[in-house]
């Protein structure tokens, strides 16, 4: 995580007086949740979160009952190597299943097992 990018998200929460969580994602990563209690907070933590330079920022709402919403925030590059080691691991996923569904019984056993990758 970059640390810079943490601090700046930090300051700029408190300034404006959002509670900030961190996330812990996949390889090691993390991401900053800020939880909201309308879409005028959504929209309101994601405007100023976007002014800051390098970041990527989402949202997630559900308003089917009480209102639940929250506001995803992450340094832009880490994003976009968190997305190809995602894009990788899932290439890698998909490579054994399609081997696994064309090998033979025996072939399969090993592969279940981990004797072959």
């Amino acid at each position: 995580m970059n640390e810079k990018f943490e601090a700046r998200a930090m300051l700029v929460a408190r300034k404006h007086g959002y509670p900030i969580e961190w996330q812990d994602l996949r390889f090691g990563f993390k991401r900053a949740v800020i939880e909201c209690s309308s879409y005028e907070d959504i929209y309101a933590v994601e405007y100023l979160f976007r002014k800051m330079k390098d970041t990527w920022v989402e949202h997630w709402a559900c308003s089917i009952g009480t209102f639940s919403g929250c506001v995803y925030i992450m340094d832009a590059a880490d994003h976009e190597e968190l997305e190809r080691l995602q894009k990788e691991d899932q290439q890698r996923l998909e490579d054994w299943w399609t081997r696994y569904h064309f090998a033979d019984k025996e072939t399969r056993r090993l592969m279940a097992c981990g004797a072959i990758q």
